[in-house]
């Protein structure tokens, strides 16, 4: 699945943002993840980035690692809805299929 610009104006009957997401069914209202996310971009500095696996750190401090994807995953899902900006190497990234270390600002 390919994001198309057509989407942005029916952005809210979408269920799924890709087949990676369709296929871990995570839809639009997952997970604390997503509350999560979004709490910690609202909580910084307008300019500060965030470390979203922070949030894997405090959902599962003992198997953090193990929940990596699926944060990263919500934080594409919140880059796609225009909710976070996404930053790789200090630069600002459109890519929604990073690999790498990520980091998140609020829009």
């Amino acid at each position: 699945m390919v994001w198309r610009k057509a989407w942005e104006k029916n952005w809210e009957s979408m269920r799924y943002c890709s087949d990676s997401c369709r296929r871990q069914k995570l839809d639009k209202t997952a997970t604390p993840v997503r509350l999560a996310l979004l709490d910690l971009v609202k909580a910084a500095d307008a300019q500060k980035l965030c470390d979203p696996l922070e949030v894997a750190k405090a959902l599962w401090p003992s198997d953090w690692q193990a929940h990596q994807e699926e944060v990263r995953r919500v934080v594409r899902q919140l880059a796609a809805e225009g909710l976070v900006v996404l930053f790789q190497n200090g630069k600002r990234t459109e890519e929604l299929n990073f690999k790498g270390p990520i980091f998140i600002r609020r829009n």
